[in-house]
């Protein structure tokens, strides 16, 4: 249990993206992901 919070925060760095978490009591978690844009189409 957890692993895939782990390997989605592996691979969010790897792609030199960050990853933040907002955490509401009423409406649960949420996860926000932004990755950089590549410039490669």
């Amino acid at each position: 249990m957890g692993l895939g919070l782990s390997i989605a925060y592996n691979i969010v760095k790897l792609h030199k993206g960050s990853i933040k978490f907002d955490k509401n009591v009423k409406k649960g978690t949420r996860m926000i992901v932004k990755l950089p844009l590549s410039g490669h189409a």
